[in-house]
C-alpha cells in the first residue's frame, strides 16, 4: 500500500534479523537512472508493472533478504502469483485516513499530487480516486498475505512475536 512504510519497516526488520534489504523501487530507480514516478510516467502503467515484475523476480534470487515493493506492484496478475507462491508476504495495514494524510502532506510539501493519482485537480477527487485504489489493493494483499501488520496499532511485543514467527 502507498505510503505505508514498507521501507522504512523493511529496513529495521532486515537490520534487526541480520538479513540483505532491498526495495524494488530504489532497485529500478537505478537501474532505470531516473525516479520512479517519472518511470511510471514515461513507461505507462502496463509496461511499469512489467519492469516491477521482472525486478521483483530477480531481488527474489537473492537469499536471505527482506524486499520492500512499490505499492501498486500487487496490481500486476504476474507479481501477484509470484508473490502469492514464492514468498513470505508481510502486509502492511493502515487506516485509509492516515495514508491519505501523509499523500496531502506530500502534495503540500511538493505542490502535486503523486503521478498514481493523476490527474486529479483537487483533494476531493484525489481522496475519492486513493479510495478506490486503497479498497482493490488492500483485498489483493489481505489474499496474499502470510502475516498482516497493523500499523496504527503497532506494538513491541507484536514486532517481537512477527520476528519469531519468521526465525
Amino acid at each position: 500500500m502507498s505510503r505505508v512504510g514498507k521501507t522504512t519497516i523493511g529496513k529495521k526488520l532486515a537490520e534487526d534479523l541480520k538479513l540483505n534489504f532491498f526495495d524494488t523501487d530504489l532497485e529500478l530507480e537505478k537501474k532505470y537512472g531516473m525516479k520512479i514516478a517519472d518511470l511510471y510516467e514515461t513507461k505507462g502503467e502496463k509496461k511499469f508493472r512489467e519492469l516491477e515484475f521482472n525486478m521483483l523476480k530477480s531481488l527474489s534470487d537473492k537469499k536471505n533478504s527482506i524486499i520492500s515493493t512499490g505499492g501498486g506492484i500487487i496490481e500486476n496478475s504476474d507479481s501477484f502469483k509470484f508473490l502469492k507462491e514464492q514468498n513470505t508476504v508481510i502486509f502492511l495495514d493502515c487506516d485509509f485516513d492516515i495514508l491519505f494524510d501523509r499523500i496531502e502532506k506530500e502534495k503540500n510539501e511538493k505542490k502535486f499530487y503523486p503521478k498514481f493519482l493523476n490527474p486529479v485537480q483537487t483533494a476531493a477527487e484525489a481522496k475519492e480516486k486513493f479510495a478506490r485504489i486503497y479498497a482493490r489493493r488492500k483485498k489483493l494483499y489481505q489474499a496474499v498475505a502470510d502475516f498482516s501488520l497493523d500499523i496504527e496499532n503497532f506494538s513491541n511485543d507484536f514486532y517481537s512475536d512477527l520476528i519469531a514467527r519468521l526465525t
